[in-house]
């Protein structure tokens, strides 16, 4: 089976099947785990995965975003159809709830809260996708959509990757803007306000289910497929992510626990279970 990934950073531990990165100590160092575009072959399949970082959901489908994801991805998989790619797999909205919801909260003055915010994601996302089937795929490839990995960190630890430049780029990724003006936390805004801001892992969690969910009804009326990450991550018991896929205090999961479980599910969804 040919794949072709797409996603935020979030979809980097699909790269942990490359047999020459498999069982390397800290991924998160190696060269072609965190590069833009990695292609590799295991015994069954052939794997390009694309990391288009900091990108968001609502951004893809927004002729301003900064960073143009949307038009990468339309290039990215003309080039994966034309090399004979059977199945194109899309990962994004993590970013999403986890840096541009605060980012609107604190900056822009935004009521919506997180349920209405990630309607409108959702809505933007699959807008992009049936775009991009209409237009490019045209019934040459499987669409799949990857549903959002469950967010691991509480406020006071999210704080840390919120509160710094990065979330600069998140943003201009969603809205096209980029200046110290608007893309920045205002300077008199204290940590503990963000802190206060970001919502608590439960609601965050509960937040990224709903949206997994609402994703899975629509994708089956688009015609697309749809793979639930969460059913390898999340500990049922107490609906937060299992220990051992925690990377300490980083935001992404542990990928060499995650990568050959995710793998396997989209095969599955495609009917090439091992």
């Amino acid at each position: 089976m040919r794949f072709s990934i797409h996603g935020d950073s979030h979809v980097n531990p699909f790269k942990i099947n490359d047999p020459a990165i498999a069982g390397r100590p800290n991924p998160f160092h190696i060269p072609e785990y965190i590069s833009a575009q990695h292609r590799f072959a295991t015994d069954a399949d052939q794997i390009a995965v694309y990391t288009y970082t900091s990108s968001t959901a609502i951004g893809l489908d927004s002729s301003s975003s900064e960073n143009g994801s949307g038009a990468r991805i339309f290039a990215n998989v003309q080039q994966e159809l034309a090399e004979g790619a059977e199945t194109l797999a899309f990962c994004f909205g993590r970013v999403d709830l986890d840096f541009v919801y605060p980012y609107k909260r604190i900056i822009q003055g935004s009521d919506l809260n997180l349920a209405q915010f990630a309607g409108l994601s959702r809505a933007n996302y699959l807008s992009f996708l049936l775009r991009l089937e209409e237009r490019v795929v045209k019934g040459r490839a499987r669409i799949v959509v990857l549903g959002l990995p469950a967010p691991i960190l509480p406020p006071e630890d999210m704080a840390h990757f919120v509160w710094n430049d990065s979330i600069r780029q998140h943003i201009a990724n969603a809205n096209g803007v980029l200046n110290d003006d608007i893309g920045r936390p205002p300077a008199d805004t204290d940590k503990a306000r963000l802190i206060e801001t970001i919502a608590p892992l439960s609601v965050r969690t509960q937040a990224s289910v709903a949206l997994n969910q609402a994703l899975a009804y629509e994708c089956g009326a688009c015609g697309f497929g749809f793979v639930d990450l969460d059913a390898t991550m999340v500990d049922t018991a107490n609906g937060t992510v299992r220990p051992d896929f925690v990377a300490g205090r980083d935001h992404h999961a542990y990928p060499q626990a995650l990568g050959p479980l995710w793998l396997q599910l989209l095969r599955t969804s495609v009917g090439f279970a091992a």
